[in-house]
Parts: C-alpha cells; structure tokens; sequence
C-alpha cells in the first residue's frame, strides 16, 4: 500500500521552487517601485502640480491684466479718433473761415477800386478774371470783371483782347485771339461802374498754357496798362469772388 504523504517528484518540486523564486522577485521589483515612488517620483509630482496651480495662477492674472490693458488701448482709441475728428473740424472751419475773409477783402478790394479808394491812375480796369473748362477738350469758358471808378461818369465800351503765353513743344509760344476763338469777335463791354464779360477760347493740343494776357480797348476812356494773371491761379466762377452785373 502506498503512502498518501509521499514525497512530490524533483520535476515539481524545481517548479514550486521557481514560482515562489519569481514571486519573491516581482515582491521585491513591486516593493523596490514603491520606495523609488515614494521617495522620488511623489515629491517631484507634488512639485510639478504646485508649479501647474502656481503658473494657472499667474495666467489669470495675466489674462486679467491683458483684458484691462485692452480696455485702456480701446479707450485711448476712442480719445484720439473724438481728438482727430475735433481737429478736423477745427481744420475745416479755420479753412471757412480764412476763405470768407478772403472773400471779403476781394469785395472790399472791389469796392475801394470802384469807388477811387485806392488811388489809381487808370479808371478801367480788369477786376478779376474767372476760368472753368467746359465740355469739349481744350475749350475754357473766361470771365471777366471789369470796374471803373465812380467818380468817371461817363459810359466805358469797348472791346477786351487777350492771349495766352505758354510752351508749345517745348518752346515758348503767344497765342492771340484770332487761334484761341477760331474768328468769333473779342467780347464787348458797355457799362458806368461795373460789369461781367465772357468768351470761350480753345487751347490746341499740347500747348501749355503760363500766363493770361489781357488789354482793354477802350474808346475815350484810359483803359491802363496791360494786365498779366497766372493762368493757374485762375479760379473757377463759382470760387471766385465775383461782382454782381453791372449797367
């Protein structure tokens, strides 16, 4: 009869010894994890989640600070548009105001020429000149204003002759009446005190036109001296100051 304790084989018995040999080693692998955790890796954890709590913080404050920066940059936005827009109106009305004291002194001009004020020699005279360009190309629409002083009480009439001074291919070159209105007669003028004239002329093409030159004719009247005007300077008739009809 065999025993029921018998000794177990030397096969088994190495396998039993090699299991709790590998037991043993994961325990000291598992404990020797733990320690390294413990003593290592947990502090430099608990750190790093400080180091996270700490720049979180510091991120709110300073998104706080960028949308209060914001709200300052906005607001300085808004002071300089109100102070831009403030002096441009401040622009403009200075630029109002400087062109109806220039209207002013032309109608004051005006009056002191047509009343002697100003001592001249010559009872007629050409007050102003107007241009502005009309349809076709090359044709201008002049205007003129022409006084004589209140103390001469006889009728001025007569005719006004001009030409324009420029550079024609690059050379100067005088263009009289007969070129610039193709024929038509030289406007007329009839009037005691005050009156306006007009005519159209036609500049060529490729003529630059410098100077406008203009000479009254007039019959028993001193009519003065030639008068030059800058053709540039000649100013449109609704931005010219412009006496009212004469008789």
């Amino acid at each position: 009869m065999n025993n029921a304790f018998s000794q177990p084989s030397p096969r088994l018995y190495r396998r039993w010894r090699r299991a709790a040999m590998l037991s043993l080693l994961a325990a000291a692998l598992l404990a020797a994890t733990y320690a390294l955790t413990a003593h290592h890796v947990a502090p430099r954890l608990a750190a790093a989640e400080a180091e996270n709590r700490r720049l979180a913080t510091g991120l709110e404050q300073s998104l706080a600070r960028l949308d209060r920066i914001r709200g300052r940059v906005a607001l300085a936005d808004q002071r300089v548009d109100v102070l831009t827009r403030a002096n441009a109106l401040l622009r403009e009305s200075e630029a109002e105001r400087q062109a109806e004291i220039t209207r002013l002194e032309a109608d004051l001009d005006f009056y002191r020429r047509l009343g002697g004020a100003l001592g001249e020699r010559s009872p007629l005279t050409v007050q102003q000149v107007a241009r502005s360009e009309t349809g076709p190309a090359g044709v201008h629409r002049l205007v003129f204003t022409l006084t004589q002083n209140l103390r001469w009480s006889q009728v001025a009439s007569g005719t006004v002759r001009l030409r324009i001074e420029g550079v024609r291919d690059g050379r100067p070159a005088t263009l009289g009446w007969s070129t610039l209105a193709g024929g038509s007669p030289p406007p007329a003028f009839q009037f005691k005190y005050f009156q306006q004239v007009e005519c159209l002329v036609t500049l060529p093409e490729g003529f630059t036109p410098l100077r406008l030159i203009v000479d009254l004719d007039a019959e028993d009247v001193d009519a003065g001296p030639t008068q030059t005007f800058e053709w540039a300077a000649l100013a449109p008739p609704e931005e010219a100051t412009l006496a009212p009809p004469g008789d």
